[in-house]
């Protein structure tokens, strides 16, 4: 009776057990969401928010931004406790809503980390090397750092250390579970150290040492820039406009607190490790990205860095660093110019780049995985190897994507301002969260024998629904924030191109597949009528 259970159930799925064993503890999947909501890039951000949305109050978007997203992260939280899957997202909304919607909406996440992970690597080299050679070079008056950063900065030289790093960072990935997170774990701390480094000496620098430091060290009057700056037609006032679209940032800093709902079918004890993971990363990151903008701030004067930013990303001839843009990290030598410092304030961005792309392609290589296990890709993808469980298909195709995403970086224009990962992310968690609301209504049976944390009401309604609903309508406003047309410049039209891309491309695998399915007489909707085995 077993086998004919067994026999029926491979019918629908690529194999009657998934294959993957629960190996993931708890600080696993706070490190994992914390490494892929990207600590380093709140160094980058903060610079171009305040270019393309002038009067944006870095430290506030904080605080609007952080009620909303624990709405995602309760949702996101209670759903994988109902079905703690591998595929997250794209389990519980091709169940509860439709699957070609759950298909969409979790390709579009997928898409924008696989194609992240290339652009991190590239980040790694620009950003994070070429910027601490170059500042350290400034502190120490030692014109050979700053020449070996502007030539590790060119796009060969990036392009070559970005492949070299996806490689090395990602062969630990075909060893299993445990050595993975080994190496997530370990750039992890090492990007906190440079977070907290920055985090005490911008909030130790009074800001009049900073205006002599800067006067220095450039030549450049401090006053003058913002003058400038004035001069071009920015305004360097705080508004309540600005700081309300100009969150869409801060959201997609946020926007990795959810992802390790993708590996919920590896994490042991689900239901406590999520708890901490998803609303404990939230907690956590959103504290440091308020300090770091608040730090900020503090050194240099919103006005002036305002300013500054403006003058980088419009080309102005006023600009007078030798780094194209003033990243933080690279900012921090006028606060403290002891190579010391500027070194260790850089990991931050190197130790989030080269930690976000092993834990980048864990997780997209079990929405891959998941994917093949429904079948909606050939059931190849779902292989897993019998020693270190690792699913090797799943996760050389996450490394090849990474790589195009690399190029895409590096020689074009495709993630000028990130905006459009900001788009395909909160469709995603908008996508989600509607699911989440409508769970109670759609699979009442399954509701009912969930966890009583899932069940819970107020005033008669699920609580579920309440959050649900909560995220999908600030999921919807951070989406369509992201392509308005900012204050200052435009979005480049390959963000568009990228949207569109997904989201074709997204339903012509799935009706492929549906199609030769259908014409093998296993049809792929059967498939999604039941919850994935374990």
């Amino acid at each position: 009776m077993e086998k004919e259970e067994n026999k029926e159930e491979t019918k629908y799925f690529a194999r009657a057990a998934s294959g993957l064993v629960r190996q993931v503890t708890a600080f696993d999947v706070l490190t994992v969401n914390m490494v892929l909501m990207g600590i380093g890039y709140v160094f980058l951000y903060s610079m171009w928010a305040e270019n393309l949305f002038p009067g944006v109050d870095l430290p506030a978007t904080v605080g609007i931004c952080i009620l909303p997203s624990l709405a995602i992260a309760f949702t996101y939280l209670l759903l994988s406790q109902s079905m703690p899957r591998s595929g997250g997202d794209y389990i519980w909304t091709s169940r509860i809503i439709h699957p070609i919607l759950g298909f969409i909406g979790n390709f579009y996440m997928t898409a924008v980390i696989s194609t992240f992970l290339g652009m991190v690597a590239g980040m790694s080299s620009y950003y994070g090397i070429a910027v601490m050679l170059m500042a350290a070079g400034l502190a120490s008056n030692n014109s050979g750092l700053t020449k070996l950063g502007l030539t590790v900065s060119s796009t060969p030289w990036s392009f070559i250390i970005a492949i070299v790093v996806i490689i090395i960072l990602v062969v630990p990935m075909f060893f299993g579970t445990k050595a993975a997170f080994r190496v997530q774990i370990g750039g992890f701390l090492v990007s906190m150290l440079g977070v907290l480094t920055y985090i005490v000496v911008s909030f130790a620098t009074p800001q009049h040492v900073f205006v002599s430091n800067f006067e220095r060290l450039t030549g450049v009057s401090y006053q003058s820039i913002i003058s400038v700056a004035h001069s071009a037609g920015y305004g360097t006032g705080l508004l309540l406009g600005a700081t309300l679209l100009g969150s869409i940032y801060t959201a997609l800093n946020y926007a990795g607190f959810t992802y390790s709902a993708s590996i919920s079918g590896e994490v042991k004890q689900v239901r406590k490790s999520q708890l901490y993971g998803m609303v404990g990363a939230a907690l956590l990151f959103g504290l440091l990205m308020y300090l770091i903008y608040a730090g900020a701030y503090n050194a240099m004067g919103q006005p002036f860095y305002s300013s500054l930013s403006f003058l980088a990303e419009t080309g102005n001839k006023a600009y007078p660093l030798a780094f194209p843009e003033p990243a933080l990290n690279y900012m921090i030598v006028f606060s403290n110019p002891n190579v010391i410092i500027v070194v260790l304030a850089s990991l931050a961005v190197i130790g989030t780049c080269f930690t976000a792309i092993p834990a980048g392609v864990f997780i997209c290589a079990r929405n891959f995985f998941a994917y093949a296990f429904d079948r909606v890709l050939p059931t190849k993808v779902a292989s897993v190897d019998k020693r270190f469980h690792a699913p090797y298909y799943a996760i050389l195709i996450s490394t090849i994507w990474a790589v195009i995403g690399a190029y895409l970086f590096l020689y074009t224009s495709f993630y000028k301002f990130v905006i459009w990962g900001a788009f395909a992310n909160y469709i995603a968690f908008g996508i989600g969260c509607l699911a989440g609301a409508l769970f109670p209504f759609r699979l009442k049976e399954l509701f009912e024998r969930s966890p009583a944390a899932v069940k819970r009401r107020i005033l008669g309604i699920p609580v579920i629904t309440i959050l649900g609903t909560i995220g999908f309508v600030y999921s919807m406003f951070i989406a369509i924030a992201s392509l308005t047309p900012s204050f200052v410049g435009t979005v480049p039209v390959e963000s568009y191109v990228m949207i569109v891309a997904i989201a074709v491309g997204a339903i012509l695998i799935y009706s492929i597949s549906y199609v030769y399915h259908k014409s093998k007489g296993v049809p792929l909707g059967l498939t999604f009528k039941e919850i994935p085995p374990e």
